[in-house]
């Protein structure tokens, strides 16, 4: 009896571990908020409970760069999406933020 109890505490305990575990927190922030044209950006990732990353970049460029950095070649505003995952992105959370560029 001792046996069963031991593998069913076992089997409960690793349903309650994979299931339980904490979703990723997607969250990032620019370098430096006063940027120009010509200038490089560092966008820097503080996203917790991740394996997966995807940037999503002005001009529909994409990067799993965990930290990436960008040349801004324009002026304009533009929106940044970061995508962190567990599991090829099976958990996964995001966040948007935007940024203007100036001449």
């Amino acid at each position: 009896m001792n046996k069963n109890f031991a593998s069913i505490s076992i089997i409960i305990f690793t349903l309650c571990l994979f299931s339980c575990a904490k979703k990723p927190v997607a969250c990032f922030r620019f370098s430096n908020e006063n940027i120009k044209v010509g200038d490089t950006l560092s966008l820097i990732n503080c996203s917790t409970n991740f394996k997966d990353v995807n940037w999503l970049l002005p001009f529909g460029a994409t990067t799993s760069v965990v930290n990436p950095r960008i040349k801004v070649q324009n002026q304009g505003v533009y929106e940044v999406t970061l995508q962190v995952g567990l599991e090829d992105f099976a958990k996964s959370n995001e966040i948007t933020k935007t940024i203007t560029v100036k001449p």
